[in-house]
C-alpha cells in the first residue's frame, strides 16, 4: 500500500535517492491521499514538510472548494497540538496556501485567528495577503490587530487602505513610525510617510 508506505517512509536528513524518491511519491498524491496523509506529515522533517506544502500550493487550485475546505480543517485542528514551533510555522504555511481557496468562513476564521496571532509571522502573512486583497470586511481585523499589537509591519497596509478617519486617530502612533533620520536612508518609509500625509 502506497499511502503506508509513506508513512513509514525513513526521516530525509540530506538531497540524496531518497529525497527524491519520496518527492515523487507526494507529486503524485491526490487531495483524499494529501488529507490521509497531512497530520502525520506536520510532525515529520523539514524536507517531507516542504513537500507537502509545495504539493498543495500546486495543486489546491485544482481541487475542489470541499476538497480544500476538508484539507483546510485537517491542518487547522493539528496546529496547535504540534510538538514545535517550526511545525506550527509549516502548519501556517499550509493554511495560508490553501487561503484563497477555502470558503469564506474559513478565510474569516483563520484572518482573525493570524491578526491576533502571539506569533508575529502569522500576522506578516495576513498583513501581506489584505494587502494585495483589500475588501472592506478586512478593517475590522486590522483594527483589532493593531490595537493590540502596534506592529510595524501593519504600518505600510494601515496607510495605503484604512480610511481617513482611522488614519487621523491613530496619528500620534503611526508619526512614531517616520524618524526623520530613518527616513533619510529607507526610501519606502519615505514614499509611506509622503502617503500618509497627503
Amino acid at each position: 500500500n502506497r499511502l503506508n508506505f509513506i508513512c513509514r517512509f525513513p526521516e530525509l536528513k540530506e538531497k540524496d535517492g531518497k529525497y527524491y524518491l519520496y518527492q515523487g511519491f507526494i507529486h503524485g498524491l491526490g487531495a483524499e491521499q494529501v488529507l490521509f496523509l497531512v497530520s502525520g506529515s506536520l510532525e515529520q522533517d523539514i524536507f517531507k514538510r516542504k513537500f507537502f506544502l509545495n504539493k498543495i500550493l500546486a495543486s489546491a487550485p485544482k481541487w475542489t472548494l470541499s476538497q480544500n475546505n476538508r484539507l483546510f480543517s485537517k491542518i487547522y485542528e493539528t496546529r496547535d497540538n504540534l510538538s514545535s514551533y517550526f511545525k506550527k510555522e509549516s502548519a501556517s504555511m499550509m493554511l495560508m496556501a490553501l487561503f484563497p481557496f477555502v470558503s469564506v468562513n474559513f478565510q474569516n476564521k483563520l484572518a482573525k485567528d493570524f491578526a491576533q496571532s502571539k506569533y508575529k509571522n502569522n500576522r506578516r502573512r495576513i498583513y501581506k495577503y489584505f494587502y494585495q486583497n483589500w475588501t472592506t470586511n478586512c478593517q475590522r481585523v486590522i483594527e483589532s490587530a493593531w490595537e493590540k499589537f502596534r506592529d510595524e509591519e501593519a504600518v505600510g497596509l494601515i496607510v495605503a487602505k484604512m480610511p481617513r478617519g482611522f488614519l487621523r486617530e491613530n496619528r500620534e502612533e503611526l508619526l512614531e513610525y517616520f524618524d526623520e533620520e530613518e527616513l533619510t536612508y529607507d526610501f519606502f518609509k519615505k514614499i509611506l510617510r509622503n502617503k500618509f500625509y497627503v
